[in-house]
């Protein structure tokens, strides 16, 4: 009996051998060697996930197996440890009793109880005795959705092993759970033994191991599993859409392009391929693999259905605008293909915005020609391109196929200003009066675009249609004042100076009242061209209408006066002057004024121009007082020049000596010697030099025969505590000079009486008499110096002499021989003493 039981199990493992080997034949030799060589399972691996003792043997009919198929043939081989028939009914009674009890146990338990866990803990410890095929299903089903992943391998080994093949089901559900966790390796291991188990039926296990598949970057085998899907009659387009959304977030650009001529081979729908490799490519924003897409598809000949031609054309614009270009080549060649309005309205953006402006009316004609709808966006773009390129013609076409097609409502203002410079630059005057009238019609707000057009035009010299345009505003009752500022201030900017006085006159006789600005605009144009009498009139006009002049119009009146000599016109409007809180721009305006005035000679205008600067508390710079005060100096015009002193002295203004010196001479030309000595105290009590001032006043009052107040001036030094002495040297040969001998012997009693030596100045005298031939005074001064008891140098002894001589007095002459012989004998005498 026991015989013939081996006999029969013998047979039985040569049947389930056969059985095997008749399954891995179905298999690929791709899928064999994988399967055979691959280190993702190996039987010495598989201790960590299950029993060690059930990977010690394998038996030698299938050693030549794949290492998953050799666990699965044990359960019909037989091969391994002997086994008493008696104990192995018992052994499977005790398996039988060990399942239903785990059964019970996880039906008992919802699928994510720690229930399931502990169950497969307890398999483990047993062995796996009492693990059937139901309950390995239903542990690898809940560990997958616990995603305790590697326990869900461990409960596939343990059933390998004990040769139960697990659920459909149960395969399914690991093989998501692995694509999830990216677990590729494993996720394939799943696949590949649902395809050993004829259990693939569904689309979307092909499309999960294909994603595994590309991910791994297995190329052979993503072709291999599209090959088995096309044997299967499935539907790969959702399948290769996710391929290549993965393959292109991976940059396998190589295996898009190898599946695709895949495809071509395999006679497969190529149009859903394409459409999928462009999505999936401009998803993750490769635009130019788009564009290899493209070309590919070219090559093959494929055409290109009209819902891809948007994203073909995005890509193509990001990429730039040849690859658009191309593509578009390709559009118009064949003639047929009709582009979305989106499609069509994107490319006119795109080519707009790279300033490919040929190209983007290309797009338009095409486009037009074809009877597509643009939307806004392309319109505006595009003529936005045009205007700011100045392709004026191109600009209005826009605008009219715009203000047919799309439309452009009341916010869309910028858009008819520029389709109105477009009109205006190409002189059309009667289409720029179309579009203000459309813009009427229309309630649009013409804010702004009235005083752009009149700028545009009044720049290019078209005077004829900026007074039209101002005609048509008058006409139809808008606001002028803006339109007439901003084409006076255009054309003064423009240096269009006799047509900034013509549309003034316009102004005026439409009735519009200026403004300061506009004024100030008008008084620049005339000092441009010289037009005085205007200049005036103006002037007066606004003193009748209670407006002051502004700086700014001051200072053109200035150039206008400099311009033509005329400096009246200036003067008379300096009464007329604005004075703001800060008057710096007056004040500084004011200052040329005088200044120009004063270096002119034209004294009086200027000084009229100062006293209506006081009487207005309005000051000019020092620099323009320090002009009027030399000039005014210069011309003898001494009491305006003490005034301009005073003034300048209370504003600050003086910061040089030199105006101290000047005010002093004019005072003491005018005989005020008062004045003289109060602005010497001035100085001394702002700690300024006198020095140099009181030599000056010196010299001139001597000059002048003020001697008193040469001596008052004298007795000043002394109490100020001054050194004189220079003083009295300085006079004295001024006096020397001018003949005036009794000034000189003043003078000198002067300095005797108040204990100043005069030895020096006596010899000084001597020196400049005689070489001013002035012998008859030596032989005076000698004397002098002889009673005031000086003693005379040798010298001196001997220019007296030499003037005695020239003078004829023999008298003088015997004395000073005389006191010479006597000063010889007393030296000789000293000699002698000494010796």
């Amino acid at each position: 009996m026991l015989v013939a039981r081996g006999g029969r199990h013998a047979a039985a493992a040569e049947r389930g051998a056969a059985l095997l080997w008749r399954r891995a034949s179905k298999l690929s030799q791709h899928t064999k060697e994988l399967l055979a060589s691959s280190k993702r399972l190996p039987i010495q691996n598989w201790a960590s996930y299950g029993s060690s003792a059930a990977f010690t043997t394998i038996s030698k009919g299938t050693a030549g197996l794949p290492p998953v198929f050799q666990l699965q043939s044990r359960f019909f081989s037989g091969a391994g440890r002997s086994i008493h028939p008696s104990s192995r009914r018992d052994r499977a009674a005790e398996g039988r009793a060990r399942s239903l009890a785990f059964q019970t146990r996880l039906d008992a338990a919802p699928s994510d109880s720690p229930v399931v866990m502990e169950v497969f803990a307890d398999i483990e410890k047993a062995g796996g005795l009492g693990l059937s095929r139901t309950v390995s299903s239903r542990l690898a089903i809940d560990l997958a959705r616990q995603n305790c992943l590697n326990e869900c391998l461990r409960v596939f080994a343990l059933s390998w092993e004990r040769g139960l093949r697990p659920s459909t089901a149960a395969y399914a559900i690991a093989l998501k759970a692995f694509a999830r966790a990216e677990r590729n390796e494993d996720a394939l291991r799943m696949f590949d033994a649902m395809r050993y188990n004829d259990s693939v039926r569904e689309k979307w296990t092909y499309a999960t191991a294909l994603m595994a598949a590309t991910k791994l970057q297995r190329q052979e085998l993503v072709l291999q599993i599209c090959d088995e899907m096309k044997q299967s009659k499935m539907d790969a387009s959702e399948a290769c859409w996710l391929m290549f959304g993965a393959t292109c977030k991976s940059n396998q650009h190589d295996l898009v392009l190898k599946t695709l001529e895949y495809i071509h081979e395999s006679g497969m729908d190529t149009g859903v391929a394409y459409a999928s490799a462009f999505g999936a490519a401009a998803k993750v924003e490769q635009h130019e693999f788009v564009v290899e897409i493209f070309r590919h598809m070219k090559r093959h000949g494929v055409v290109t259905a009209r819902d891809n031609w948007y994203v073909i054309l995005r890509s193509c614009s990001r990429v730039g605008a040849d690859a658009v270009m191309e593509v578009f080549a390709d559009i118009e060649k064949d003639g047929e293909v009709q582009l979305s309005g989106s499609a069509a309205s994107m490319l006119i953006a795109s080519l707009a915005k790279q300033k490919r402006f040929d190209e983007c009316l290309r797009v338009l004609n095409y486009s037009w020609e074809l009877g597509t709808p643009l939307n806004f966006t392309a319109y505006s773009m595009a003529l936005d391109g045009f205007s700011k390129a100045e392709l004026f013609e191109n600009t209005l076409r826009v605008f009219d196929a715009m203000r047919n097609d799309a439309g452009v409502d009341e916010k869309g203002k910028w858009i008819y200003k520029a389709a109105l410079l477009a009109a205006t630059k190409l002189k059309r005057n009667e289409r720029v009066f179309e579009i203000f009238n459309y813009m009427k019609e229309n309630n649009v707000d013409t804010a702004g675009v009235y005083v752009h057009v009149l700028g545009t035009a009044c720049k290019s010299h078209q005077h004829n249609l900026v007074l039209e345009v101002l005609d048509y505003m008058h006409e139809n009752g808008l606001g002028m004042t803006n339109a007439y500022a901003s084409t006076i201030g255009a054309a003064a900017k423009s240096e269009q100076h006799a047509f900034v006085l013509e549309v003034f006159q316009h102004m005026l006789k439409s009735g519009v009242e200026p403004t300061s600005k506009n004024y100030d605009s008008v008084l620049y144009g005339c000092a441009r061209v010289g037009d005085v009498a205007l200049a005036q009139e103006i002037c007066e006009t606004m003193r009748q209408r209670g407006l002051n002049i502004t700086a700014s119009g001051f200072k053109s009146l200035l150039h206008c006066a400099a311009k033509t000599g005329q400096w009246e016109v200036a003067v008379d409007a300096v009464a007329n002057l604005e004075t703001p809180g800060s008057s710096n721009r007056s004040r500084d305006v004011i200052s040329k004024l005088v200044t120009r005035l004063a270096k002119e000679k034209r004294l009086d205008e200027c000084w009229r121009v100062l006293e209506s600067c006081w009487e207005r508390d309005l000051s000019p710079t020092g620099d323009a007082y320090a002009a009027a005060f030399n000039n005014l100096s210069k011309a003898n015009q001494f009491e305006r020049v003490l005034r301009v002193f005073d003034a300048m002295r209370t504003d600050g203004a003086i910061t040089e000596t030199w105006a101290y010196t000047t005010a002093l001479l004019a005072a003491m030309n005018l005989k005020r010697n008062e004045l003289v000595f109060e602005i010497f105290n001035y100085m001394k009590g702002s700690n300024v030099d006198a020095t140099d001032a009181y030599s000056d006043v010196l010299g001139a009052a001597c000059k002048s025969r003020q001697h008193d107040l040469v001596f008052e001036t004298l007795d000043h030094m002394s109490e100020d505590a001054l050194g004189t002495a220079n003083a009295y040297k300085s006079i004295i040969g001024k006096a020397v000079d001018s003949a005036q001998h009794d000034f000189v012997f003043e003078l000198l009693h002067r300095m005797i009486e108040h204990r100043v030596d005069p030895a020096a100045e006596y010899s000084h005298v001597l020196r400049t008499a005689c070489k001013a031939k002035q012998h008859d005074f030596v032989v005076e001064i000698f004397q002098h110096m002889q009673q005031n008891g000086v003693e005379p140098t040798s010298d001196n002894c001997k220019i007296a002499l030499q003037s005695c001589d020239l003078a004829g007095d023999d008298e003088l002459k015997k004395h000073i021989k005389n006191l010479l012989l006597h000063r010889i004998h007393t030296a000789k005498g000293a000699v002698r003493l000494g010796g």
